[in-house]
Formats: C-alpha cells, sequence, structure tokens
C-alpha cells in the first residue's frame, strides 16, 4: 500500500507528505458547493442515521467568514502536516468527493452508503472512473465535481473576492511519486 499523493490546480506541485525528504507544506482543499454537515460527514462524523466508523478530528474549515471563499460557493481546509492518507484538514479527499456528487446518486443507492468507510470507497471509484473510463473533462461536463487542492493562500483570496471561479481551476491529478519517492 502507497501514499495518496495529488499534484495541485494552481501550481502542479507534488503534494509531499511528512515522511518524505521534501517534507510537507500547507495546502487547501477547496470543496465546492459543499455544506458544513456534507464536510461533517466526509470527516467521518456521524449524523442522523450514520454510525461513526471513523473519527480523526474535528474538520478544520475555512471560507465560511464574511468575505471568505465561502462567498464564492466553496467551502476549504487547510491541512499542514499532510500525512499522505488523503485528509486535508480533518476531511478526507474521497469522502468529500462523493458527498460533492450526492445528488448523483438515487434514493436506494444512498441507503446503502451509510458509513464513513462507505462514502470513502465510493469516492475512490469515482476518482477510478475518471482516470480510467470516462476522463476528468467529460466527467466535468456531467457536472461531477471533484475537490481541488491548490498551495497559494492567494488563490483562496482570489477565489473569495470573485477573481477567479472554482470551475475554471483544474482537477487534482495523482503524483507518480505518490509525494514520498522522489
Amino acid at each position: 500500500m502507497g501514499f495518496f499523493s495529488w499534484v495541485t490546480s494552481d501550481t502542479a506541485r507534488s503534494i509531499s507528505n511528512t515522511y518524505s525528504s521534501e517534507g510537507a507544506f500547507d495546502v487547501y482543499m477547496i470543496l465546492p458547493n459543499l455544506t458544513e454537515e456534507g464536510a461533517a460527514r466526509a470527516a467521518g462524523y456521524g449524523y442522523e442515521g450514520d454510525p461513526i466508523t471513523r473519527v480523526r478530528h474535528t474538520p478544520a474549515l475555512i471560507g465560511k467568514d464574511p468575505g471568505g471563499i465561502g462567498e464564492s460557493g466553496c467551502l476549504g481546509t487547510l491541512e499542514k502536516a499532510y500525512d499522505g492518507y488523503g485528509i486535508f484538514g480533518g476531511v478526507c479527499f474521497y469522502a468529500a468527493l462523493f458527498e460533492l456528487n450526492r445528488s448523483k446518486y438515487s434514493k436506494s443507492d444512498l441507503e446503502k452508503i451509510k458509513t464513513y468507510d462507505d462514502r470513502r470507497n465510493e469516492g475512490i471509484k469515482i476518482e477510478t472512473r475518471a482516470i480510467q473510463q470516462t476522463g476528468f473533462e467529460a466527467m466535468k461536463s456531467e457536472g461531477w465535481v471533484f475537490p481541488i487542492l491548490i498551495e497559494n493562500k492567494s488563490t483562496i483570496k482570489d477565489l473569495g473576492i470573485g477573481q477567479i471561479k472554482w470551475q475554471d481551476l483544474d482537477f487534482c491529478h495523482h503524483c507518480p511519486h505518490q509525494g514520498y519517492f522522489y
């Protein structure tokens, strides 16, 4: 089993983890149109009818403040010490990917996706489909939304004041080095 890593959408820099020779750097995960409840589910926190299967820590959401990225329809998280396992600011990339696309599922499908692990696994399936079958651009044109990983704080500011739109940022692509093997 390796590490999960991507390249940032704004700088195309490999997101290295704390165990690598490169060390970790601050990474923001932008969650377009995700509610705080959705972010909590993506962090592994229970809600009505959902048993908690794993709890890491409270999601550190940014963008709720006036003038923040929340005004652009986005919430986000800040990760200062990425450990290579897909968690950014307490929110799982893959569980967030599922939550961002929850509306694409039927009620009967959603009834089968009950736990954090279910949401995480479903997010992995979505990304696998994008990589192996459909392609990111095709999925984007079908209305699928992916978390966006960025490095520069100025990109957060530009999102908040409307100078750039999250839709214009590229989806994150996997890092061939797994954030470790440089």
